[in-house]
């Protein structure tokens, strides 16, 4: 398995090298070193637009009220993400809560509080 990653690495170095080769072909004076690196995108996240897709689905094809907990753990199954990691499950929950809210203010949909949650319904024909 060492062995494998150790390839992988050469292949990976080599073709880092060539792209640093190109570069220095349109300027032979460029400074690699002042290139920053990306940021790398948020810890799973979503395609713009995906939370929302999934949250209205889940809520139409309920047909029913859902509480908040529950619209996370469809949404996070369907994603195919862990409901069993806490800290993933309360990220999730604040991001759908946002989203929530979002078509709440637009009138998508409808919520009301039960104990220490909330019960959310969609409204007519979803988008």
């Amino acid at each position: 398995m060492i062995d494998r990653h150790q390839a992988e690495l050469v292949t990976l170095l080599s073709d880092l090298n060539a792209i640093d080769s190109a570069l220095r072909i349109f300027d032979p004076d460029i400074e690699l070193t002042e290139i920053t690196m990306k940021p790398l995108p948020p810890r799973n996240g979503a395609a713009r637009g995906q939370m929302t897709l999934l949250a209205l689905n889940i809520l139409r094809e309920a047909g029913e009220p859902l509480l908040t907990e529950e619209i996370n753990r469809r949404l996070m199954t369907a994603r195919g993400l862990s409901v069993s990691d806490k800290p993933l499950t309360r990220m999730m929950l604040e991001r759908l809560h946002s989203c929530l809210r979002n078509h709440r203010k637009r009138g998508r949909i409808t919520s009301r509080k039960v104990g220490k949650g909330s019960v959310w319904e969609a409204l007519g024909s979803l988008p």
